[in-house]
């Protein structure tokens, strides 16, 4: 195999490619960390608006993975470097890059495992509150307000004449 004529995807171009792979996974890292921050704190309006940053984030190193996506399948001993310590440099931005990856994921695993132990904990909530209102509905027809008195129920202003009965249900005031 030939080595790389500069013009052709140069290294310039690879290291270029590598640094900004680096850049966008550092941003991504710090806004994770934001990000674990409004999820704990329930900041969901600003968390909406980072999650719209991210995306954008997301895209573009998207986009500089395709950009590295033409290295691939060369071989790294054909390339041409300007200098040993230019291939070195890059070399460490991709281990560095690399690594940043690692933790991003982590990150993102964290973030998913909150946010459903969150749903999970808004979902307990919400079922002992449709029991407790599922209780007192069920009590409902047993209980006799004194004349005149609203009863808390769906329909507004709703009162119950005390000289009826409740339907279906024992009147225990009367002693019968």
């Amino acid at each position: 195999m030939q080595p790389f004529a500069p013009t052709d995807r140069s290294t310039e171009r690879l290291a270029a490619h590598v640094r900004d792979k680096r850049a966008l996974l550092e941003q991504l890292l710090e806004v994770g960390r934001r990000q674990a921050e409004l999820v704990a704190s329930g900041d969901v309006a600003t968390l909406l608006k980072l999650v719209g940053a991210k995306q954008r984030l997301i895209e573009a190193l998207r986009r500089t993975e395709e950009g590295l996506a033409l290295y691939r399948n060369d071989d790294p001993e054909q390339r041409v470097w300007a200098s040993p310590e230019a291939r070195a440099q890059c070399a460490a931005e991709s281990a560095l890059a690399t690594r940043l990856l690692g933790q991003v994921v982590a990150l993102e695993r964290e973030h998913e495992q909150a946010m459903v132990a969150r749903r999970d904990a808004v979902g307990a909530q919400l079922q002992q509150a449709t029991t407790g209102s599922r209780a007192t509905e069920a009590y409902r027809p047993h209980i006799r307000p004194s004349a005149g008195k609203p009863i808390a129920s769906p329909t507004p202003r709703a009162f119950v004449d005390n000289a009826a009965p409740p339907v279906g249900g024992l009147d225990l005031s009367t002693g019968s």
